[in-house]
């Protein structure tokens, strides 16, 4: 009889791991039993509207460094799409694997309590978030804000700022996914350690689940990507004194050692010895484009209407390279986020219409397979049936079809893309498997 294990489902990016992280993991193993870690990870762009600052594969080897059983990619369009489409997207990958008994992700709410209330509201949309959301649009809000002040009504004032946190919005959203999903999946959320999302500052806090309760020092990815591009590539090193502003027990570390020290040693390594890469790094790439398209607009790709297309195309002109772009671009209804993702759809061809067709059909995605632990290879056998794995990509055009298949397309290109960029100008077909 083979045995049942408890396998618990991790949602990431890596962008790199660090020491939050890795408590993820942690957690998952001592103190809720995992027998097997398995991870959706966004390939080589993430949420933000970025690329990885390392490659999938560095990032997937960090992950099973980090103790995780296998790695599963996220397809392109859901990992750089909004909150939304990223969740929908993870969560159908695990339910077509079939074997994921919990969902476990950090959140600064810390309690499902909350997040599973504003889930149940915009799924229901009772007619009192209807009106409001109809009026905070008409006020000119974007549609993610007007969405928010919609909720907010239905909470204590001393709560709605938890509508407003990154890892909540994304744990309503693994909350609202699913249940419209109808899921089998037991969601489980813990607190967020150390610094938040977007936070610049590095923390010292004591980690529970290591067995002599050791302080740690803990930053965010944002944190983490900021100093590296200030303090390893030499640009500004007062701005990375600033922006990791520390604790005063951390105030004689020199930076070096402080993104050292937010870092697994083992993910520190594997960073610094991969090829990084910027935003930055695709201002050439991003302005070709939009000299090429700039005639006919860009209305066509996806998070774009005919209002961005033409601001894009009246301030191209002034275009530097690509963070200032973006800049020059945010406004009031438009967050800089909202910006970087639509100018990496225009980079990597991301239309409209494959989006709208994959919402059609119910978020269809891929089961490619980026890493996997030796010891754990039995783990494949408990994937259903129904579900083929793809851990070769020349085998991808016998096992796939339709929209899957064109979505997977569309990742090759993008990860051949990001490769040119790095330097190491290897195909994605040429990738093999990576094994712990």
């Amino acid at each position: 009889m083979t045995k049942k294990y408890k396998t618990i489902g991790i949602i990431c990016e890596f962008n790199p791991l660090h020491n939050g992280h890795k408590y993820i993991m942690d957690h998952a193993r001592k103190a809720l039993g995992a027998d097997r870690i398995i991870l959706v990870m966004s390939g080589d762009y993430v949420q933000r509207g970025e690329p990885a600052i390392v490659s999938k594969e560095a990032r997937t080897r960090m992950a099973l460094e980090s103790g995780a059983d296998a790695v599963f990619e996220l397809p392109l369009l859901y990992c750089a799409s909004s909150a939304e489409y990223f969740a929908r997207g993870a969560i159908s990958v695990f339910n077509a694997l079939g074997c994921i008994d919990i969902l476990l992700f950090a959140s600064e709410e810390g309690s499902l309590e909350l997040l599973s209330k504003a889930a149940d509201i915009l799924i229901d949309e009772p007619v009192k978030y209807r009106e409001m959301l109809i009026n905070a649009q008409s006020e000119g809000l974007s549609y993610a804000a007007a969405r928010m002040k919609a909720l907010a009504v239905y909470f204590d004032k001393k709560e709605t700022n938890f509508l407003t946190l990154s890892n909540n919005i994304l744990a309503i959203e693994y909350l609202r996914a699913l249940r419209v999903t109808g899921s089998t999946i037991q969601p489980v959320t813990i607190k967020r350690l150390g610094a938040s999302y977007n936070n610049t500052k590095i923390h010292r806090v004591n980690d529970s689940c290591s067995p002599k309760n050791t302080a740690s020092i803990t930053a965010s990815a944002t944190a983490i990507r900021r100093a590296i591009v200030n303090s390893y590539n030499a640009v500004s090193p007062a701005s990375v004194a600033k922006a990791l502003q520390n604790s005063p027990d951390n105030r004689q570390d020199s930076i070096h050692d402080l993104i050292r020290s937010s870092m697994p040693q083992f993910a520190y390594d594997i960073l610094m010895s991969s090829p990084r890469v910027y935003p930055n790094n695709f201002s050439s790439l991003l302005k070709y484009k939009l000299t090429l398209e700039r005639d006919k607009g860009f209305a066509q790709y996806l998070d774009i209407d005919d209002d961005l297309s033409n601001k894009i195309r009246a301030k191209l002109p002034l275009f530097t390279d690509t963070e200032s772009f973006i800049q020059l671009l945010k406004s009031k209804d438009l967050a800089y986020t909202r910006i970087s993702r639509a100018l990496l759809h225009i980079v990597l061809n991301i239309r409209s219409d494959l989006a709208e067709t994959a919402r059609k059909e119910g978020y269809p995605v891929y089961l490619r397979l980026l890493g996997l632990r030796t010891a754990s290879s039995d783990i494949l056998r408990s994937v259903s049936d129904d579900a083929p794995i793809i851990s070769r990509l020349s085998d991808a055009d016998k096992m796939l079809s339709g929209t899957a298949l064109s979505l997977l397309r569309q990742n090759i290109t993008a990860s051949d893309i990001y490769h040119q960029i790095n330097g190491d100008a290897v195909s994605d077909y040429s990738r093999t498997l990576i094994r712990l």
